[in-house]
């Protein structure tokens, strides 16, 4: 044991050289049956130099370059997508009534009822923001619901809505005398007179007085309508009272109530606080638009109607406490 010890590394020295002397052997073997192998075959003659020479060029495809020049002087472009990656969907709770609800923006349920949320971020206006219709971001006086409703931009002073939307119906004021054109048989006309304490039904033509007024009748006109529920026509005649006076016209429809032209109403701009006392059929104008006119056209304490004399568009005040 001792004298291995003594010639350890004589050993290995041996093993090693056994190996390689195993790995010459094998090698050698195989590259013996190198030749009969069919790949090695085919490439002796360009080894030997005898294989045949194609020093043919194939023509170059110019309709291809062509196409990757025009390709390559364009700029790429990027496909816009409304999808938008590793970006969560915006969402919004909504409180109303005491319930909350978690609600997607692009959802077709608008946080701000009537205008829509594609309008809003349109704008970048703030959707979270719960008194959002109505701010005035853009200091026209102008809300942003109002700005919605006008078609216009909220962000933009010089892009308002007309003044008219700023006008609101302060009060109504009706003077306690009416007369109404109950029916007609041929060209009379059956007129009651209300609030004139035991009055009667007057039976009158085109130029009669109406007793106990101050009024005659001017004019009557003959109509018929289909009825909206029966399938029927019916009478839908008008009659045309006139002030003895002042000669003021004033129409009423046949089963209707035609108030005196006394009664007024009290607009109000919200813009400069601004007031006017107008009766039916009168004509003003705002301070900031004198050039348009407007017209009283129909009012009651529930309804007031204005018409722009210039275009003809008619508009209906919303009462002040609305």
């Amino acid at each position: 044991m001792k004298k291995i010890d003594q010639h350890i590394e004589k050993v290995v020295l041996f093993v090693a050289a056994l190996v390689l002397l195993g790995s010459a052997v094998f090698v050698g073997m195989g590259a013996s049956g190198f030749k009969e192998r069919p790949e090695f075959l085919e490439i002796q003659p360009i080894l030997g130099g005898s294989a045949s020479r194609n020093d043919t060029v194939k023509p170059l495809d110019t309709e291809k370059l062509e196409r990757a020049n025009v390709a390559f002087a364009e700029p790429a472009q990027w496909a816009v997508s409304p999808l938008l990656l590793f970006k969560a969907a915006n969402h919004i709770l909504k409180r109303e009534d005491g319930n909350e609800q978690l609600i997607k923006i692009s959802e077709d349920i608008n946080i701000h009822e009537p205008i829509n949320n594609e309008w809003i971020m349109k704008y970048d206006l703030a959707i979270d923001d719960s008194n959002l219709k109505n701010r005035d971001f853009d200091g026209d006086g102008f809300t942003v619901l109002e700005e919605f409703l006008a078609k216009t931009n909220p962000t933009d002073a010089t892009s308002r809505p007309p003044l008219w939307v700023k006008l609101r119906t302060k009060d109504y004021v009706e003077i306690p005398f009416r007369i109404k054109f109950s029916s007609r048989s041929g060209e009379t006309v059956f007129i009651e007179t209300l609030d004139i304490p035991n009055s009667v039904t007057q039976f009158l033509r085109m130029g009669d007085d109406i007793e106990g007024t101050n009024f005659r009748i001017k004019d009557l006109s003959v109509k018929e309508e289909k009825h909206p529920d029966l399938d029927f026509m019916r009478d839908a005649s008008e009659v045309i009272f006139e002030e003895k006076t002042t000669g003021k016209l004033i129409t009423a429809r046949v089963e209707t109530i035609a108030n005196d032209p006394d009664s007024y109403i009290v607009l109000t701009s919200l813009l400069d606080d601004k007031t006017f006392k107008l009766k039916k059929d009168d004509e003003f104008a705002l301070p900031q638009e004198e050039a348009v006119k407007y017209k009283v056209i129909d009012m009651s304490r529930n309804r007031t109607v204005i018409q722009n004399t210039v275009n003809g568009e008619k508009h209906e005040i919303p009462r002040a406490d609305q």
